[in-house]
């Protein structure tokens, strides 16, 4: 009788045991619930090229850029993101119709002779982006974006091996812009980022489960 008891004991222990291996195992084993291998961390630091910036020649126009210098910046943007322990998240823009100068020497002021219009791309928080009167009516996309290391990655639903890319999460827009446009921005870094697919847009940005090895 005691045997038949001891024995029903220990059954019913197991049974709870492997249920509850069962449970922690789903729990374990589900990405969705891991942590992720690199936290997120948001900042909000002010973009290191500000195109909304006052020009020191004139407070009633903005400070312009070349070409150049926006893409230098874009190379030093990546490269601090790049370097952090942790997934980088920043604020950024994309903007058509910017005045770039045709030369640093050029004035801010534009004329005829010293504007250079195409898109742009800023990295960072821009704080007269609303009140700047010369952007008014340009398209534009607004959002946060975030440079995937390569990995494995839990995004929409899928367990996912990617190749270092931008990820842009789009929170608001103005007008169309195509796709080629916003890639073209991207070909400062076209040797360090996924060929073809410098960036991607995302409704939430993918949670890293493993970093691999190599330069990314």
């Amino acid at each position: 009788m005691i045997d038949e008891l001891n024995d029903d004991l220990e059954q019913g222990a197991n049974e709870e045991e492997n249920l509850l291996e069962g449970l922690l195992g789903n729990v374990f084993d589900d990405p969705a619930s891991q942590q992720p291998a690199l936290p997120f961390k948001l900042e909000k630091r002010i973009a290191r090229l500000d195109i909304t910036k006052n020009s020191k020649e004139d407070h009633r126009t903005v400070m312009r850029y070349t070409k150049k210098e926006l893409e230098n910046q874009l190379k030093k943007d990546y490269l601090y993101m790049m370097g952090k322990k942790y997934m980088m998240i920043q604020p950024f823009i994309v903007m058509g119709d910017y005045p770039y100068k045709k030369k640093s020497s050029d004035s801010d002021i534009l004329n005829d002779r010293n504007v250079d219009e195409d898109y742009v791309i800023a990295i960072g928080r821009l704080p007269k982006w609303r009140g700047t009167e010369e952007f008014r009516g340009k398209p534009y996309l607004l959002g946060e974006l975030m440079y995937v290391r390569r990995g494995t990655y839990y995004v929409n639903g899928e367990v996912k091996e990617l190749l270092p890319h931008f990820a842009l999460i789009i929170k608001k827009k103005y007008k169309t812009i195509k796709k080629k446009r916003v890639r073209d921005l991207f070909d400062p870094l076209k040797q360090r980022l996924q060929q073809g697919k410098p960036f991607e847009v995302y409704k939430e940005f993918p949670k890293i489960l493993e970093r691999k090895k190599g330069y990314s």
